[in-house]
């Protein structure tokens, strides 16, 4: 189905609390479109109430989740903040993914992911092509599960998902929206896309050479959710941006929590970064089969 295009005012329950997060996707919206040559929009262009939206907006991104599926490599680059009572600490993701055929002609997947408070390493996640480690380095504390093996050839039906299940389980914090972005892209035989917010309102707004599909939760908006897609002159899209926004009032604390996650594909990444070795005296959890 090709890509609609929608041209919409900016609805007025878009309240102040979202100002901080429209600003930095703007921001964004900028670095990106330098990436990229103005292309026409490809589809039917109409205007659309907001009751349109929903499903315009899960066809822009299952657009960008079909051209994620056919990518071998994926690199996700998130930086954030997140603010607690007027302190705030810095928030970093570095996300890698790449699938390839061995020597031998087995295909196998990898991938690995760093998060990051401040300056302080507080998960590290790797996928080697047969078991994934999920490690605590403030703990010095590991597990490990088998999602793969290397005696098939090609890998057997269900390794793909397999892997991102493990990954998904694993995960924490902000990292689970990295592994609900993967398993909706390849964890099937074809895309499958569910909203993130179930309950929330969808907005979708198109620039020169990027559409901005954003879910806005809560009235006033407690969170929002957004995806940058850039169409691709062939009915489809390149998802590039993920962000994300929330503001959380709680035992008379205040949490703001804002990121943006760049998407990049078809990127060099070097095979011997998914390798892990437990450090000295970490303690393990092996789940082997």
């Amino acid at each position: 189905m090709p890509v609609h295009s929608v041209h919409a005012n900016r609805p007025s329950s878009i309240a102040a609390t979202a100002v901080e997060h429209k600003h930095l996707l703007h921001a964004s919206n900028k670095k990106i479109m330098k990436r990229f040559i103005a292309v026409a929009l490809v589809g039917i262009s109409f205007a659309a109430s907001r009751a349109d939206h929903g499903s315009v907006a899960k066809e822009w991104i299952v657009a960008g989740l079909n051209d994620l599926r056919a990518q071998s490599s994926i690199y996700i680059d998130l930086a954030g903040t997140q603010t607690v009572n007027g302190d705030t600490v810095n928030l970093k993701t570095a996300f890698f993914y790449k699938k390839e055929v061995d020597s031998s002609g087995k295909i196998v997947e990898r991938l690995e992911c760093q998060d990051y408070m401040g300056t302080v390493l507080t998960q590290r996640i790797v996928a080697d092509g047969t078991n994934l480690w999920n490690y605590d380095p403030i703990n010095n504390t590991y597990t490990v599960v088998r999602y793969g093996s290397y005696g098939t050839t090609p890998a057997g039906p269900n390794y793909t998902r397999n892997l991102l299940q493990a990954f998904m389980s694993a995960t924490k914090g902000r990292t689970v929206l990295i592994a609900r972005l993967m398993l909706d892209s390849k964890a099937g035989s074809s895309v499958n896309y569910t909203p993130w917010l179930p309950t929330s309102a969808a907005e979708v707004t198109n620039y020169s050479n990027v559409t901005r599909v954003r879910y806005l939760e809560g009235n006033p908006v407690k969170k929002i959710l957004t995806y940058l897609v850039a169409p691709n002159g062939l009915g489809g899209g390149t998802l590039t941006l993920l962000g994300y926004w929330d503001s959380v009032a709680s035992n008379n604390r205040l949490k703001t929590t804002t990121w943006l996650a760049n998407i990049s594909t078809n990127v060099a990444i070097d095979s011997s970064r998914f390798a892990f070795t437990p450090p000295a005296g970490a303690r393990g959890a092996a789940n082997v089969k």
